[in-house]
């Protein structure tokens, strides 16, 4: 059981987003259907942060939108600059045209990595390969704007499925850990 500490994050959760988290860090796989603009992006990076404090994991791949992954990794703005615990020491990868890349946190040997990119990116055969070595048992996958992830013949969900299966850990005990997050309107 993982004690679920929030007074290090950056901007307190809100009760709903302590609630996200706490299901989060219970449920190797989980979906997260809250409203747009509620917090879904600040509980992923609040849970993962507890996670590898834990051991649990060592590394985060968020698969998104091209127009959300800035949201995501942006040195001065992005949601990780904003909810990222100082006391974490963390790498953010940006997949793009070049791989763009920014610490945060102290000087540490071993960084939690978050690393970001698009559907599209995923898409291209060669690019997942290079993405490949990345997933690990200790992998946490995110597929933010879920609903991007269709129909199976999809070029897009094949990539998809491909890195869900390179993070899969085969001790029974580890599992599957992947979390999907999208915004409703109701």
């Amino acid at each position: 059981m993982i004690e679920l500490d929030f007074t290090r994050c950056p901007l307190p959760p809100y009760a709903h987003q302590r609630e996200g988290v706490r299901l989060l860090v219970d449920h190797p796989v989980f979906a997260l259907f809250d409203e747009q603009g509620v917090g879904k992006t600040h509980q992923v990076i609040t849970a993962a942060c507890m996670l590898f404090e834990q051991g649990v994991i060592d590394k985060v791949l968020v698969v998104c939108p091209a127009a959300v992954r800035g949201v995501w990794a942006h040195e001065e703005w992005g949601e990780l600059k904003k909810h990222l615990w100082s006391s974490i020491p963390a790498r953010i990868m940006e997949f793009h045209a070049k791989i763009k890349t920014w610490d945060s946190g102290p000087e540490a040997a071993l960084r939690l990595q978050f690393v970001i990119l698009n559907y599209e990116w995923a898409r291209s055969k060669s690019r997942l390969q290079q993405l490949l070595p990345f997933c690990t048992p200790k992998t946490l996958l995110v597929i933010d704007e879920a609903t991007a992830v269709k129909t199976s013949r999809a070029q897009q969900t094949k990539a998809v499925l491909q890195l869900r299966r390179a993070c899969v850990c085969f001790q029974a005990e580890a599992g599957i850990r992947d979390w999907s997050v999208t915004g409703v309107q109701t």
